[in-house]
């Protein structure tokens, strides 16, 4: 063992694949922001007196329980080519010609990875805005009511900017979440050495415990710590 000072932080910079992986994870964490507007409209949509709401609150946390590589092992199968469920659905639908061997892709790996991580990520943002959602007092409600308001105008005026905290904590989560998402893209892929599906996370496990390069790996989580710190702060500032 040797000291090698930046010479680490040095390789990284030269280093063509980490480029790639931090495209990629950008991607994820830009899309990860829709799923977050449909946990809010399914958080306002339980909010309201709904016949059966208790079953519907009870099957949302359902996904919440499994960890990130149960899932990841679930999709898997859901999204094989010959017996996996979603072409087994297109095919008794009658769309068979969609069906595809969507982990065969390279370039929808990284898509398909997406849609399970939103099976279970869509359910606990949904647990988090509809706490935050029945904090709001219904006197508001009741007042714009009597005034006239309708539910659009009053979901404008009173439930957004009633959340506008909940929001704030919940896109940073999302953000550390998307940086660093690593066990789904694992347990699906099998590697992180596919480009299209390459994330800071998976090439620090891929340096550190296949080529024990144990330093590099470290520097390497150094950088998203840095990386994630700072995106965090960015956002906390501009939503001041």
């Amino acid at each position: 063992m040797e000291w090698v000072g930046l010479a680490n932080y040095e390789e990284i910079s030269r280093d063509r694949i980490v480029p790639i992986a931090y495209t990629n994870v950008t991607i994820w964490t830009i899309i990860a922001t829709a799923p977050v507007l449909i946990s809010l409209v399914l958080a306002c949509m339980l909010n309201e007196e709904i016949r059966g709401r208790a079953i519907f609150e009870t099957l949302i946390c359902l996904p919440i329980v499994l960890s990130g590589a149960a899932t990841g092992f679930i999709f898997k199968f859901v999204f094989q080519r010959d017996w996996g469920l979603l072409n087994t659905i297109l095919g008794s639908i009658g769309l068979a010609q969609l069906q595809r061997a969507w982990l065969g892709v390279p370039q929808l790996v990284i898509y398909m990875c997406m849609l399970a991580g939103d099976w279970g990520y869509i359910p606990y943002c949904t647990i988090l805005f509809l706490a935050a959602v029945r904090s709001i007092p219904r006197d508001l409600y009741e007042a714009a009511k009597i005034d006239g308001a309708g539910g659009l105008t009053a979901f404008r005026y009173i439930t957004l900017p009633m959340l506008k905290r909940a929001f704030a904590v919940i896109m940073i989560i999302t953000i550390v979440f998307s940086l660093r998402v690593f066990d789904i893209i694992y347990v699906i892929t099998r590697t992180g050495r596919n480009p299209f599906t390459e994330t800071p996370a998976t090439y620090i496990y891929d340096r550190s415990f296949k080529v024990y390069r144990f330093g590099y790996g470290s520097a390497m989580a150094v950088l998203l710590f840095i990386i994630t710190f700072a995106v965090s702060q960015i956002y906390l500032k501009l939503n001041k």
